[in-house]
């Protein structure tokens, strides 16, 4: 008897990212989605994949977000709050939107150039 081949799950079909890919549809800013999915725990780089790739069912932590190691200014979550801070938007309004997003509003105190570090990490 020869072995079937196990169904492909495709990435626009997975139920892990379709709220996501409904987001888009919908037109909301893949900024904001990418965020929200930073703040989900999901890793954002699967909005720039081939919708009609397989998932290859792969473990859930897999697909979680690893620890970002760039710089403060290139975090995907904090990006748009770095850049806001850098055309004169005031600091207290940033804190207030950063709060809204369910984000932690004391990274924007951190030095955008330095790597970035989670101000609520017992490490720091």
């Amino acid at each position: 008897m020869s072995k079937r081949p196990t169904p492909v799950l495709l990435l626009r079909d997975d139920p892990l990212y379709h709220k996501y890919f409904k987001m888009l549809e919908c037109g909301i800013d893949r900024t904001a989605v990418a965020i929200k999915m930073n703040v989900d725990g999901i890793n954002p780089n699967v909005l720039d994949m081939d919708l009609d790739q397989p998932t290859y069912d792969c473990d859930a932590k897999e697909r979680k977000i690893q620890p970002f190691t760039g710089l403060a200014k290139d975090h995907p979550s904090y990006k748009i709050y770095f850049e806001m801070l850098k055309v004169g938007v005031p600091k207290d309004g940033i804190k207030n939107s950063i709060k809204l997003h369910g984000l932690d509003e004391n990274v924007i105190d951190l030095d955008p150039e330095e790597p970035f570090r989670d101000p609520s990490s017992p490490e720091n």
